[in-house]
């Protein structure tokens, strides 16, 4: 066991190690924050030591990159590491979007979305907004592009407003690459002027903090904003200083180097200088380093070469080259070379005889121009003036605390002015916190006390109920096995007595008069039974029960009985059915046996909400009051809708008999 042990400690000793070599390696593509790499969590270590590696194999456009990268994924999401779920979410996003796989790596970047508000993870939101920008505008969705573009200039403003800095805060994705791909989709919109204003933007940023990191691929825009708006010299004169830049810097040298050959040829092909612009092409192709996205490096050569060849009217070597140029940018859904790729490939189509597909080609880039790019440019512009009024409320916001900040001087001169207030008021509220709750607490305590009472005597009318219907269950069972069985018997003995007397032709009306005596009293037993003991009530409810009584009521009297029901009556316990069921039972049965002069019985049952109502009343003569108010049965009926937090009511109607009401609250009772 301890060879196990030492094994474990030895293997996590030999990863801090590696780890510690790794943090003092320069990484060109992987950023670990400190907190991060100082974390001694077995598991955070084995996603940084996974990430270092990425980085190492990244270094040499190696493919097996994005495999090293999903291992750290399925280890940071086994483990619950969300720093590390969000990163290289967003490291595998950019690996796809290099390889052209759009859709993949938005996939990859939504995913990252939904983690970058949680604070751990805070400083990755710029990144993961710009790559969604990025994205969003190689497909031609500019106005969702803007929106996350904005929303990191945002983020910025916010942090330059909490640091009170007058000039902007270092972020894991500055400003000047926000405003430069801000100025690529004005320029894809067509608005060309815009689009250099808010490369301006970036550039004065540049020369403000003396920072060339952004440069190269700034002036590369900047050299083509120009080169659109025909002024050619000094499209060429950024071109060269984009690479002067890029090559100080030693950023994206590669990128600007391309971008600038690309260009250069453009403005030769401007000039009918072909030879010239072929010149600049073919340099493309002689840089050794692998661009950052070859597969849109390729596609836009081709179609640059096919765009020189055709204006050469060589249109054998145009041909392959826009018809290959365009497959390409259709596969990586890149809409500006769609755009720049429809009209040259539907001219030569034109000029070779192949009206049809120039037509078919055209069709598709006036649709492209007309309704994506209109309505892009047009939810460009609503995202542009709300990012312009958000810009207004920070500017107002920092006004804002500006005045907060003189206000809060003046207030520490009053400060111990206040202090000495506010501690005598405090005493104050204390003391009367303290008899608030002193008066609160005695009367929780009485509530308590009252609540358990009603839980006492609830229980004790359960206990009463229960144990007289055990007693009412004994005597039901004694008369019906018993008493009615040797009545039964007794009446068969007689009936076979009378038949013999009529067989030898006598007829004795006494003994006729003893059978149906017989007869009577059999039935009184049965059904006196079945009183004590109502089965219909135990499986059907209380409503079902009175209904039948009701019922039994009218059959053997000569009452006219109105049973009336209204809502729906959940079921309750047992015992505090029983006890409803046997109020209203003695209710009737007072007016059986004190209004023998009533014809019309009315019982309705009645419940909306938790509200339960029981009216029974008869059109007899009231019975004498002394009954009313202390007769056995009515004080048991009292005592028990008191023990049920209910009200019972009797009402005497001069000429028109007596009502009874019962109220109950059924929130009590469950």
């Amino acid at each position: 066991m301890s060879i196990l042990l030492l094994q474990r400690i030895v293997c996590r000793l030999c990863l801090v190690i590696i780890l510690v070599f790794c943090n003092k390696m320069v990484s060109a593509f992987v950023h670990i924050p400190e907190y991060i790499k100082n974390d001694k969590d077995i598991h955070t270590m084995e996603v940084v030591r996974l990430l270092y590696k990425y980085d190492s194999i990244a270094l040499h456009n190696n493919n097996s990159g994005v495999v090293i990268l999903k291992q750290a994924l399925a280890e940071s999401n086994k483990n619950g590491f969300s720093w590390g779920i969000c990163y290289t979410q967003y490291l595998i996003a950019a690996e796809y979007h290099n390889r052209g796989y759009n859709k993949e790596s938005i996939d990859y970047l939504k995913r990252s979305e939904k983690l970058v508000d949680r604070s751990e993870n805070i400083d990755l939101a710029d990144k993961v907004y710009n790559m969604l920008g990025v994205l969003y505008s190689s497909i031609g969705k500019y106005a969702l592009a803007l929106n996350y573009y904005y929303k990191v200039l945002a983020e910025i403003g916010k942090k330059s407003i909490q640091h009170n800095a007058k000039q902007e805060v270092p972020r894991s994705v500055d400003s000047i690459t926000i405003y430069n791909n801000i100025g690529l989709i004005w320029g894809n919109l067509g608005d060309l002027n815009y689009a250099l204003q808010t490369f301006k933007i970036a550039e004065n940023i540049i020369e403000k903090n003396n920072n060339i990191r952004q440069a190269g691929s700034l002036y590369v825009n900047i050299a083509s904003c120009y080169k659109e708006l025909g002024n050619l010299q000094l499209a060429e004169e950024y071109y060269n200083k984009a690479l002067a830049a890029a090559i100080k810097a030693n950023k994206r040298v590669v990128s600007v180097k391309i971008n600038r050959f690309t260009g250069l040829s453009n403005i030769a092909r401007k000039k009918k200088e072909y030879s010239k612009a072929l010149k600049y092409l073919d340099s493309t192709e002689n840089i050794q380093e692998e661009p950052i996205e070859p597969a849109y490096v390729l596609a836009n050569r081709k179609l640059s070469k096919g765009s020189i060849y055709l204006d050469m009217k060589n249109y054998s070597l145009a041909k392959p080259l826009l018809i290959d140029g365009y497959t390409m940018a259709k596969k990586i859904q890149r809409v500006n070379l769609l755009t720049e790729a429809q009209p040259v490939l539907a001219k030569l189509y034109a000029v070779t005889g192949g009206y049809k597909m120039a037509y078919d080609l055209l069709q598709d880039y006036t649709v492209m121009k007309d309704t994506l790019l209109k309505r892009e440019q047009a939810n460009s512009v609503k995202v542009l003036t709300e990012a312009l009024m958000a810009e207004k409320d920070r500017n107002m916001l920092a006004q804002t605390l500006e005045i907060t900040r003189q206000k809060n001087k003046l207030q520490q001169k009053n400060f111990w002015i206040g202090g000495i207030i506010l501690g005598s008021l405090l005493l104050v509220a204390i003391s009367l916190v303290f008899f608030r709750n002193y008066r609160h607490k005695q009367a929780i305590q009485q509530s308590l006390i009252y609540q358990l009472q009603q839980t006492q005597e609830i229980n004790q009318l359960k206990a009463q109920v229960r144990g007289e219907e055990q007693e009412r269950e004994r005597i039901a069972r004694e008369l019906h096995d018993n008493i009615a069985a040797q009545l039964w018997g007794i009446k068969l003995n007689v009936d076979n007595i009378q038949q013999l007397h009529k067989q030898n032709g006598n007829y004795d009306k006494k003994l006729a008069s003893v059978f149906q005596q017989l007869t009577d009293a059999a039935q009184d037993v049965r059904k006196t039974a079945h009183n004590l003991m109502p089965d219909l009530l135990l499986e059907e409810g209380i409503a079902t029960a009175l209904a039948s009584l009701c019922e039994k009521t009218a059959k053997y009297t000569k009452l006219e009985v109105d049973f009336q029901e209204y809502g729906v009556l959940p079921r309750l316990e047992k015992e505090l059915e029983l006890s409803i069921y046997r109020m209203v039972q003695e209710l009737i049965q007072n007016i059986l046996k004190h209004a023998t002069d009533a014809t019309v019985m009315l019982v309705q049952l009645s419940c909306a909400g938790t509200m339960l109502n029981i009216t029974v009343e008869d059109n007899g003569t009231v019975f004498n009051m002394k009954d009313k108010t202390d007769g056995t049965g009515l004080q048991q009926i009292r005592k028990r809708a008191s023990s049920l937090k209910g009200y019972f009511d009797l009402q005497n109607r001069p000429g028109k008999g007596t009502t009874a009401y019962l109220e109950f609250d059924l929130q009590y009772l469950f």
